[in-house]
């Protein structure tokens, strides 16, 4: 069951946006040359993230643009699509769980990087509402922290 609250929608914007401006500056910087299909793989995964969470017309407006279906009725209306027309589910929801996984072992190996530590809250708070998989401790392990250790600093069952 997926939950969204203006918490949810605004982590799972602020991660789009931060994932859509770094595409949007690789492409600049690479030019031509650049292979973008796994970037906007990637890209297309966060994309129905966000729509999962609820973020709508929050989108910067030139993707709304892009997405955006046409309707017959009533003429002229338009919507956004639901996540599920962009990506498949276990598809998003695995890049969640592999985000958050990947947030929670960086933030243990800085432990005094407040930036840090909020980025794997966030996503373990949005991996929770959206109904990602479970925590994959192995990743988390990478860190060098002992599960047990982990689960109970981020309050989780491991």
């Amino acid at each position: 069951m997926i939950r969204t609250s203006p918490s949810i929608r605004a982590i799972a914007l602020e991660h789009f946006k931060g994932r859509y401006a770094a595409a949007q500056k690789q492409a600049r910087d690479m030019g031509e040359s650049w292979p973008g299909d796994p970037a906007n793989e990637n890209l297309r995964l966060w994309l129905a993230i966000a729509l999962a969470a609820g973020v709508g017309r929050d989108l910067p407006r030139e993707v709304c643009a892009a997405i955006e279906v046409k309707c017959l009725f009533p003429v002229g209306a338009r919507y956004l699509p639901t996540a599920d027309r962009i990506a498949r589910e276990h598809a998003w929801k695995g890049e969640l769980a592999r985000a958050r996984d990947v947030a929670l072992a960086k933030s243990e190996q800085r432990p005094r990087n407040i930036r840090a530590e909020q980025r794997a809250r966030d996503l373990v708070i949005l991996a929770d509402a959206l109904g990602a998989p479970p925590i994959d401790w192995s990743r988390a392990a990478q860190a060098g922290v002992p599960d047990a250790d982990m689960a109970q600093k981020w309050g989780i069952a491991a």
